[in-house]
């Protein structure tokens, strides 16, 4: 591991300011832009981070309503994939690795879907599965109870939870967007498809906190499944983790990132 150390900006888009900081020379050398989890602030990756460093020029930030950015109005998944692109603009420079975590992991297929001249690879962990269709009869507070399978009354105190970690997000926005990401789950295999850069998938393939985490674990292990038999030359790693993947695993975390890096080079 290499000692790094950070350049911390800032970056406007759309009324809200973003939370920048990048590690290592701006020389040409390939970016590595890492995208966190809903409520989580960009620390979580310090220690996959430490491992790039050097090699690499690594690239975080925190989500708007996050940690050290803005409050926003709006949080919609549209909304967080601006922002992802307002920050490849101004700081990633050529074509970056995009690695995302959980959430994270969603926007960066759906960026370089959508975008695919702005990003030559893809990590994804722990997110962007395909899952079952949602109820179009759903409210968000149905579809919550139906994804906390029943347990309603944890949404409060997993709100609680995230607002500890400094998270400024209406509630009712929390659900909204937990929602859309499932939606946009159902049909992530399209996006998948789009893809024309290097793609690695990695997932845990122990259960994490949940209400009822053997379920909710099998339904994730499907949709890994589901996106092995449909894509076959999309890799699918199962790492000895939980959904904490860039805490628990940061060095195949690392790993991943040049595996797709030399894949990229060789394009």
């Amino acid at each position: 591991m290499r000692r790094k150390r950070w350049t911390w900006t800032a970056v406007d888009h759309d009324g809200v300011t973003l939370s920048v900081r990048s590690s290592g020379p701006d020389d040409g050398r390939r970016t590595v832009v890492l995208l966190t989890g809903l409520g989580a602030p960009q620390q979580v990756w310090d220690r996959v981070a430490s491992r790039l460093v050097g090699d690499y020029r690594v690239v975080t930030f925190d989500y708007r309503g996050h940690a050290r950015s803005g409050p926003a109005g709006s949080h919609t998944f549209d909304d967080f994939l601006g922002d992802v692109s307002a920050v490849l603009r101004a700081t990633a420079g050529g074509r970056p690795i995009l690695c995302g975590w959980s959430l994270g992991a969603d926007l960066a297929v759906w960026h370089a879907a959508r975008a695919p001249e702005t990003c030559a690879g893809i990590v994804a962990l722990d997110g962007a599965i395909p899952t079952e269709p949602v109820d179009p009869d759903d409210d968000d507070d149905a579809w919550a109870g139906r994804r906390m399978n029943g347990v309603v009354a944890r949404i409060g105190e997993w709100i609680s939870r995230k607002m500890k970690m400094d998270v400024r997000v209406p509630v009712e926005q929390l659900l909204h967007l937990g929602r859309e990401v499932d939606r946009r789950r159902e049909h992530v295999l399209d996006a998948y498809a789009a893809l024309s850069c290097p793609v690695a998938v990695a997932l845990g393939e122990r259960p994490g906190p949940a209400p009822d985490p053997q379920a909710a674990h099998a339904r994730w292990r499907a949709g890994g499944d589901r996106l092995a038999a449909a894509l076959p030359h999309v890799p699918v790693t199962w790492l000895d983790s939980d959904h904490a993947i860039p805490v628990r695993r940061p060095g195949q975390v690392a790993e991943l990132v040049t595996r797709v890096a030399v894949q990229a080079r060789s394009r």
